[in-house]
């Protein structure tokens, strides 16, 4: 298997939070057994946690991935959801707005009502299309997002990365 062991990103971006480390973990459905593992360690270890899940046909939450999230403390003992903040990504490839409604409110119901993240930790977004808004780019992303009144969630990747600003902040 071919496999990337380090990646090192500068950006002016992210000053505000200087020397963080980010791991992109394979997650919870994988089907090698080995990764949920190296999931954990990661995640046990962290001091803040960005679940990114596919909104766009049907949030990807799973009851095993909710049952190990939520009996879990770090290393330090907090528990581990208290420390997440959830992104609801690829809203801009759902059907239609009525159908990404549907999508983005079974991800915060599905939050809020198995106790993942508080609410003000939830953002539904697309991060291709923020991308291409804040290079200036006209895309087929970008359009959908106009298309389905969905304008104020073009910027929901600066609002979480504000958030986890604060949060690394304070607490």
């Amino acid at each position: 298997a071919r496999a990337v062991k380090k990646i090192i990103l500068k950006s002016k971006m992210l000053s505000s939070m200087q020397n963080i480390i980010v791991y992109d973990v394979p997650g919870f459905d994988s089907p090698t057994l080995i990764h949920e593992s190296q999931t954990m360690d990661k995640i046990k270890n962290c001091d803040a946690i960005i679940l990114v899940t596919d909104v766009s046909s049907k949030p990807n939450l799973n009851l095993h991935q909710l049952q190990v999230l939520l009996k879990e403390s770090d290393n330090d003992g907090v528990k581990i959801n208290e420390k997440f903040f959830v992104f609801g990504n690829k809203i801009d490839r759902c059907n239609d707005k009525y159908g990404t409604q549907v999508c983005m409110n079974s991800l915060i119901d599905d939050v809020k009502k198995y106790g993942i993240a508080s609410e003000d930790r939830i953002f539904n977004g697309s991060a291709y299309a923020y991308l291409k808004h804040i290079n200036n780019e006209e895309d087929h992303s970008v359009e959908r997002m106009k298309e389905f009144d969905l304008e104020k969630n073009i910027n929901e990747p600066e609002l979480l990365k504000e958030k986890l600003e604060q949060y690394n902040k304070n607490e």
